[in-house]
């Protein structure tokens, strides 16, 4: 496994230049161990860049940008997670999500999603659950098969974690 075939910088139709961290064909919970060396250039990468980021999404933030924050945050989610920076990674959800206006459905279903992680990283399971929740319902509504997969993960971690492995069992499979 390459870093640049998986870990790569993106530019969209926007013009928005994003980290895509990931496989063809891998959802986030099943990073291996190769994948994580091939992350690790780029998680440096991203530390030494961290204060940027900072004032990036604080621009964001002070202009209302969800749009452009939105996707920034769904970016670096798996940072914040993998480099212990949860509560930053909290803190800049919670003001994003925070912002007026419509927000793209799966921009925030992405970011709902890591923020279930997130939250779950702080033993807050009640908190990790709703995000997880309001992420499978979004990715069900747009249609993403992946998404819906990584969710119903989610949504299963927290099932079996209150003690229902039958319900649990039935959102794996699903």
């Amino acid at each position: 496994m390459s870093e640049q075939n998986h870990i790569r910088w993106e530019r969209d139709a926007d013009n928005v230049v994003t980290l895509t961290m990931d496989a063809p064909g891998q959802s986030a919970n099943t990073m291996n161990r190769a994948f994580l060396e091939a992350l690790a250039p780029v998680l440096d990468r991203l530390e030494a860049e961290h204060d940027n980021v900072r004032a990036v999404l604080e621009w964001y933030v002070q202009r209302g940008d969800h749009v452009t924050g939105l996707r920034l945050i769904a970016a670096m989610w798996k940072f914040w997670h993998i480099r212990g920076h949860q509560t930053e990674g909290r803190r800049w959800i919670a003001q994003m999500l925070a912002l007026p206006g419509e927000q793209d459905p799966r921009a925030r279903a992405q970011v709902l999603y890591g923020a279930g992680w997130l939250a779950l990283d702080h033993a807050d399971r009640i908190t990790s659950r709703a995000y997880f929740d309001e992420s499978l319902a979004l990715f069900r509504t747009i249609g993403d098969t992946r998404g819906i997969a990584d969710a119903l993960h989610g949504v299963g971690m927290m099932v079996h974690a209150e003690g229902d492995d039958a319900k649990a069992l039935g959102l794996f499979e699903e």
